[in-house]
């Protein structure tokens, strides 16, 4: 039976993620499992053998040590992954453990201010276990200011993309306009915009649309002026890094068939100081 994917791409794609982040609400039954996004409702989805477990670092102990389907319950944040059948069924291809138990989180895009050190976000998805009231008025586009505790947590979300954790962020000096991020709230003041104090930002995926510079290994090179203006600039054109077996392709079999102009949307880890700024979980030619 024929299959789409639903997490969200650039350029109005048919999703094949269904949320960045999403609170576990009931737990794991006949093999069957619902989350509720805070700005998406609910999904309900089936897993199986074939369902990949994983978790952040951060939340390592997690089962644990091996995150599986036994975890799964309510109070947890969970991100996942999955497909859509004809019938309407929706099958988990991968489930990721963020907090267990949950928190408070709020998930979105970080965009530039006049001021140095100081983070706003376009906000994609909430959890509000707390009740804020200040977080449940909080929907989808709102914008934020985030504040970093001084001891904040780095962290990066690499799914089952990497097996260590890459260089490039690990401070305030790795914050850069369009990253993906997921901040644990410490505590909300109202103003201009709402202010979020966070003891914890967590790296996750972005979505980047460019055109294609050159094709060398399991890199491609994006031409910089192709790029949203939002990424800033590069000193090189940035490397797109592609993992063998576990970066998935549409539009395309294989790296190799890329060419030159191109027009290729990547959902990766942007970490813009490492000497390959995309990490590329999926790659889909236009």
């Amino acid at each position: 039976m024929p299959t789409a994917e639903i997490f969200e791409e650039p350029k109005g794609d048919l999703p094949d993620h269904y949320a960045s982040i999403g609170r576990l609400i009931t737990g794991f039954s006949n093999n069957n499992v619902t989350i509720a996004s805070g700005t998406r409702g609910t999904l309900t989805g089936v897993v199986n053998s074939f369902t990949n477990y994983n978790a952040l670092s951060s939340n390592a102990a997690v089962c644990g040590g091996t995150a599986n389907a036994q975890c799964l319950a309510a109070n947890k944040t969970v991100s996942v992954d999955g497909t859509l059948s004809a019938a309407g069924v929706v099958t988990i291809t991968e489930v990721d453990f963020l907090d267990t138990p949950d928190v408070d989180e709020i998930e979105g895009v970080i965009y530039p201010t006049s001021t140095a050190g100081v983070y706003n976000m376009i906000v994609s998805d909430k959890v509000n276990v707390s009740h804020n009231a200040l977080l449940t008025a909080l929907s989808a586009g709102a914008k934020i200011a985030v504040t970093l505790d001084t001891s904040a947590e780095f962290d990066v979300d690499t799914r089952n993309l990497l097996a260590s954790i890459p260089s490039g962020f690990t401070s305030s000096s790795d914050i850069f306009p369009g990253q993906e991020v997921m901040v644990r709230v410490k505590s909300t003041t109202s103003g201009t915009l709402l202010n979020v104090l966070t003891d914890r930002i967590v790296l996750r995926y972005s979505r980047v649309t460019g055109l294609v510079n050159t094709v060398s290994g399991n890199t491609f090179t994006y031409q910089q002026a192709s790029l949203p203006a939002l990424l800033g600039t590069f000193n090189t054109p940035p490397i797109a890094n592609t993992v063998t077996g576990v970066t998935t392709f549409d539009g395309v079999t294989a790296i190799n068939s890329l060419q030159n102009n191109d027009s290729v949307s990547i959902r990766a880890l942007y970490l813009h100081n490492n000497s390959q700024p995309f990490q590329a979980a999926k790659v889909r030619k236009h």
